[in-house]
């Protein structure tokens, strides 16, 4: 089994100091620093080749990927010529708009917020809308989007950067 790396595991020498930074060092580049917690920095992982482990691949997303680009390419080599300009552009418009629908009133609105209750046909509407969004499951969107609005502008904010 490959060994779990955490950020605990890399501090900076800035880490080693005996006193704790402050936040005007975070602000500056002090080589790749990228999260403070409890007071010390850390690095960010090992990108080389020699890192790389198998185990962390997301199999269920390269799978996905994957159907995506064979169904593209079936589209161009296929569908695609067989179609006008207007008919690609108006599905293009339809998936984007379902997509953003799935997204905003079912993942955001219904599941995030519970700003509404919806019965059961349009829970199951809303949940085939999201999946074309391809943001992940409802629940993995709505907890990141909670965790979002609980600490935001704090190193909690899953949106963080």
């Amino acid at each position: 089994m490959a060994e779990e790396t955490t950020m605990k595991q890399r501090p900076v020498a800035a880490a080693a100091a005996s006193e704790k930074p402050t936040p005007e060092l975070l602000k500056t580049d002090v080589g790749g620093v990228y999260a403070e917690e409890e007071g010390e920095l850390f690095a960010p992982p090992d990108q080389s080749p020699s890192s790389f482990a198998w185990s962390e691949v997301v199999w269920y997303n390269v799978v996905v990927l994957a159907s995506w680009h064979v169904g593209a390419l079936y589209a161009l080599l296929f569908v695609l010529p067989q179609c006008t300009l207007q008919q690609v552009l108006m599905l293009w418009i339809l998936l984007w708009v379902v997509a953003g629908l799935g997204i905003t009133a079912g993942a955001h609105r219904l599941w995030s917020h519970r700003g509404y209750k919806a019965k059961l046909p349009l829970r199951v509407f809303l949940m085939l809308c999201n999946s074309m969004a391809f943001e992940g499951t409802i629940f993995e969107w709505s907890r990141d989007h909670r965790v979002h609005h609980k600490g935001s502008d704090t190193t909690a904010d899953p949106h963080n950067s």
